[in-house]
């Protein structure tokens, strides 16, 4: 009997980190979008010492490159639904019943388009590295074939 009391106070407790997690994340991304989740995450871990942070649906996780990303960027990315409900000015709490139907993504939701906007970047910064050399060697082309150039006229 006194198990099923156990678990019952350990679930409410799970039940009222997460929350406080979830209004945490969301007063993060109103006041300091740009803050690391690093930080985020740690400041949480300071405030509550006791929290058990492995059992929570919407906190960071540890293997994968969350805690590079800002506030803002872990929202959009692995929260879509939030980061639509914060977008359109929901209060705090319409927000938190938003988030607890919300589970953590796996992969980024834009993840296509970061891939391609990626590619896109490399492609340009490799024609232009291209255009430079190539006008560069026309320009020392030109240079030693000039009939100024006294290496030339010797």
């Amino acid at each position: 009997m006194m198990d099923i009391f156990e678990e019952a106070k350990h679930e409410a407790l799970t039940y009222l980190m997460q929350k406080q997690w979830d209004l945490h994340l969301i007063k993060a991304w109103r006041e300091r979008p740009f803050l690391l989740m690093a930080v985020c995450a740690g400041e949480f871990e300071q405030k509550h010492k006791d929290a058990t942070t492995a059992n929570m649906r919407r906190f960071p996780i540890y293997e994968k490159n969350h805690f590079t990303l800002t506030v803002s960027r872990f929202v959009a990315a692995f929260l879509p639904k939030t980061n639509n409900a914060l977008w359109d000015g929901k209060t705090d709490e319409e927000v938190v019943s938003i988030m607890g139907k919300e589970h953590l993504l796996t992969q980024c939701a834009d993840r296509r388009k970061v891939d391609a906007e990626s590619y896109d970047r490399t492609k340009t910064r490799k024609s232009l590295a291209a255009a430079d050399a190539s006008r560069l060697a026309v320009e020392e082309h030109n240079g030693r074939c000039a009939r100024r150039n006294w290496s030339s006229v010797k």
